[in-house]
């Protein structure tokens, strides 16, 4: 019985875990991405990196990159577009 509400506790904390996730990795408008740049929000870097990371590693391999080197080039990359955007 003591295990049952161990179980409770962990899948209501879980379950809060996920909805604070889902609320964070909310889709952001074109619009709203901009005013968070201007604004200097970096949180919405997290965003653009989920969103855009496979299809910027998928052309990055398709032009001749190395599977490896494909993180530090996206994110040098996302970087210059921020501080361009800012």
């Amino acid at each position: 019985m003591n295990n049952s509400r161990k179980t409770k506790g962990n899948l209501s904390f879980f379950t809060l875990k996920i909805n604070i996730f889902a609320s964070f990795m909310a889709r952001y408008t074109n619009q709203q991405i901009f005013d968070a740049i201007h604004n200097g929000d970096e949180s919405v870097l997290f965003y653009l990196s989920d969103t855009y990371f496979q299809n910027g590693r998928r052309q990055l391999r398709r032009s001749g990159c190395w599977d490896s080197d494909t993180p530090f080039i996206f994110s040098q990359v996302l970087s210059k577009v921020y501080r361009e955007i800012q």
